[in-house]
């Protein structure tokens, strides 16, 4: 069966090449606003939402938000794409649930193997880089530990336990980092899940948390994680355990 790929954007002529890029392998639903996109998405769920981020009315940020805010739909990956190449935009669209990003215009062979990377058909990290999934519902805590580790690694960033356990059924990244705190599920539960899934339960998993709570603390140094750090990380210690455990 086909993937279905969603792409909201409101220009026709960036509608048309993307689906014309697309269309041979994907059924590719295309949608001119924001709005439409979430009329669309009210009784539908695809594989792979690409999300014009700069749109009227309803920008990308305030689709995106609506997205992982809908039960259906909440785990999807989000690929953002962007005519301006902004590190403060693609970090706002990150930390808020964003999946990835592409800056337009993008070619098509780049379009096509970003679309199978985040669709989970290939689990090649970009330009041979280790790959780490962080989760934090604390958006200045995700963001520092972004810059710190954006330079030298593909990181994929989320704010939800439920996000990170439907990204993990279809990619195995080379290092996970989790709040310990977070709803639904905790880090501690998510560490648990992610123990008992085939070929996950090596994936080194590194702890933060913000709270100094001798029984929470306890509880998750007895899992013996690859690393536990309190909020705010001390970046040098931080990025030398990382750089330890990823060689």
């Amino acid at each position: 069966m086909r993937e279905t790929i969603l792409v909201i954007d409101d220009s026709k002529e960036q509608l048309d090449i993307v689906k014309a890029y697309l269309e041979d392998e994907y059924n590719v639903e295309c949608r001119d606003s924001g709005m439409d996109g979430m009329r669309y998405l009210l009784t539908h769920t695809p594989d792979l939402i690409l999300l014009d981020i700069e749109m009227p009315h309803m920008d990308g940020y305030s689709v995106l938000e609506r997205i992982r805010g809908m039960d259906r739909n909440m785990n999807i990956p989000i690929v953002g794409l962007t005519g301006q190449n902004s590190k403060a935009a693609v970090l706002r669209f990150m930390c808020k649930g964003g999946t990835g990003y592409l800056v337009k215009p993008v070619s098509k062979d780049n379009l096509r193997k970003s679309v199978r990377k985040f669709i989970g058909k290939t689990e090649e990290s970009a330009e041979g880089k280790k790959h780490i999934l962080v989760v934090d519902d604390d958006f200045n805590a995700l963001r520092v530990m972004y810059e710190l580790l954006k330079d030298e690694y593909e990181l994929t960033t989320m704010i939800t336990s439920n996000q990170a356990l439907q990204f993990l059924y279809t990619h195995k990244p080379d290092l996970i980092i989790l709040d310990i705190q977070m709803v639904p599920y905790n880090g501690i539960s998510i560490y648990n899940m992610i123990k008992k899934m085939d070929d996950r339960d090596d994936i080194p998993i590194v702890f933060v948390t913000g709270v100094n709570q001798k029984d929470l603390l306890v509880e998750a140094t007895s899992l013996r994680p690859a690393g536990v750090f309190l909020k705010p990380v001390n970046p040098d210690d931080f990025k030398d355990k990382i750089h330890q455990l990823l060689g």
